[in-house]
């Protein structure tokens, strides 16, 4: 007989399979139970989930993304609806993982210590990993080589073997019994949804899995996440069945329509509908209907063409080319080129890609950034001038190249390791000197190894503004009303700025925040200030 160790944690409810006749068991056989899920708590806000995040961190507990998943639910879901994953939100909350710059031999050996005292976690491999100190594993094997070693000198005994929750003894009748269990609870059969334990159970004792289901009764097909490959003669047997359903019924929908589910494959094997009509034996004109088409003649095309670009505002290329209008366009007068020429290019002009900026033009921008005191890593540039950075790879190579040829090499070197709370400080006073926000979202956005160093050298950005005397940091701007909204838009327009949300989030990105907050959409924001007409449908 076999002996299968089975985890103690509950596996995921995996997909339920489609309803069938119920087939009885003969042996009873344990049931997992599926873990209750208790209902969802109310949202919390931003300063809730940092509060929660601090009082973890000062309980000792390194929060991650597992941990909180596993023990705090509704401040992992908070954390990734306020600050877009766990990372920012550690950040936000001063909280973030120490680098493995702040790990030295002695500090490893007296968090092991400190873990084995407070009686909660076994120094093991597994179980750190499983309670958050990933970090701490890291610095073990960076600072001291292995666990093992780990323990000894921080005279720590060793944890010896822990017995495994539930030991499962498998045979052939207890896999098909567990089958039917699965089946009964609505658990998916499918041979990537189950434990591994009883998958190996069924290749040693039925043969494979799919032997194990057909054995409790079962078609393996119809169990299979994925359909296995058409052939031709399922697709020749699947169109006649839709011919005879066509000739059935008048309300029947077409013929396209009723083979659209398979249609690639008609297209790969035969192709065509009309070559599986004839495989099958059915004359193609006698059930296929041909749609007349409106346009019957090339100059009544172009007529409604020029109709449909004069609308207002006028549509884009890939609107006009994606209707069944630009498709038969497309196929009458051979591709978009010759479509847009017979347009007339005074009646219409698509949108087009702006060629990249020339090698002298490259190199005025980085000057130009330089010389307004903008970060001038390609990360940074990234983020405020994507163009700009393509430009440098496509003319130069790379974004290093781009830099020396514009004579700003010495600003690209290996990068400044803040190991130190005068480093920091230093780092945080240059920063102010250069006119650059002191905000802790501005600051995350744009130098987010600074924020971290920040955090482990002083606890909190606060604190380490504070330590380098510059303050508090700035207050978040107030949330403009609907009111200040539309001006606000409506003074963007007056002054000739692009009204596109993307560009407006660059420039002021407070006001797509209050426009979505109060309107919904960018769309209806544009529209409640009277500017419906620029926005592009």
């Amino acid at each position: 007989m076999r002996t299968e160790l089975t985890r103690g944690r509950p596996a995921k409810r995996p997909a339920p399979v489609k309803s069938r006749p119920r087939t009885s068991s003969g042996s009873s056989t344990p049931v997992t139970r599926d873990s209750a899920r208790a209902p969802s708590p109310a949202a919390l806000t931003k300063q809730q989930v940092a509060r929660r995040l601090r009082a973890h961190a000062a309980a000792g507990q390194v929060v991650t993304a597992k941990w909180l998943a596993d023990h705090d639910a509704a401040t992992y879901r908070g954390a990734l609806a306020h600050f877009g994953g766990i990372a920012s939100a550690r950040t936000h909350a001063g909280v973030a993982p120490r680098s493995s710059a702040f790990w030295s031999k002695e500090r490893v050996i007296d968090e092991l210590r400190r873990i084995h005292l407070r009686g909660r976690v076994r120094i093991t491999n597994h179980a750190l990993s499983a309670a958050g100190y990933q970090g701490l594993l890291s610095a073990i094997y960076v600072r001291i080589g292995s666990i093992s070693r780990a323990r000894r000198l921080a005279g720590i005994p060793d944890p010896g073997y822990h017995s495994p929750v539930t030991i499962r003894r498998w045979d052939e009748d207890s896999v098909i019994s567990e089958i039917r269990a699965r089946y009964r609870r609505k658990q998916s059969l499918a041979p990537t949804k189950v434990p591994l334990t009883l998958r190996a159970a069924a290749d040693r004792y039925c043969g494979n899995w799919r032997g194990a289901i057909e054995m409790a009764g079962f078609d393996y097909e119809s169990i299979r996440l994925h359909r296995r490959a058409w052939t031709r003669e399922d697709l020749i047997a699947q169109v006649r069945a839709a011919v005879k359903l066509r000739a059935r019924s008048a309300d029947a929908p077409p013929l396209s329509k009723l083979v659209v589910s398979y249609h690639r494959a008609i297209q790969r094997l035969f192709g065509g509908l009309g070559g599986a009509l004839r495989a099958a034996g059915i004359d193609p004109a006698s059930v296929q209907e041909r749609v007349p088409s409106e346009w019957r003649s090339n100059d009544g095309l172009i007529d409604a063409l020029r109709a449909y670009v004069a609308r207002t505002p006028p549509p884009t290329s890939g609107q006009l080319f994606r209707s069944r209008l630009g498709r038969q366009a497309v196929f009458r007068l051979g591709n978009r080129d010759a479509v847009i020429r017979k347009i007339g290019v005074g009646r219409w002009s698509p949108q087009r890609v702006l060629p990249a900026p020339a090698a002298e033009e490259v190199v005025r921008l980085l000057q130009a950034r330089h010389r307004a005191g903008q970060h001038m890593s390609s990360d940074a540039a990234n983020r405020d001038a994507p163009r700009l950075v393509h430009a440098c790879r496509k003319r130069f190579g790379s974004w290093r190249a781009a830099m020396q040829a514009a004579g700003l090499g010495a600003l690209i070197g290996g990068r400044v390791k803040l190991t130190s709370p005068e480093e920091v400080v230093r780092a945080l006073r240059e920063r102010r000197r250069r006119g650059l926000s002191m905000a802790l979202k501005r600051a995350t956005n744009e130098r987010p190894r600074l924020v971290r160093a920040a955090c482990e050298q002083f606890g909190t950005w606060q604190a380490a503004l504070e330590a380098a005397g510059l303050g508090e940091a700035p207050a978040p701007r107030a949330l403009l009303s609907p009111q200040e909204v539309k001006q606000g838009l409506q003074a963007r327009h007056r002054r000739g700025r692009p009204m596109t949300a993307v560009a407006t989030q660059r420039e002021e990105g407070n006001l797509v925040y209050a426009a979505c907050k109060h309107f919904g959409t960018w769309t209806a924001a544009m529209r409640a200030a009277g500017l419906g007409a620029l926005v592009r449908r």
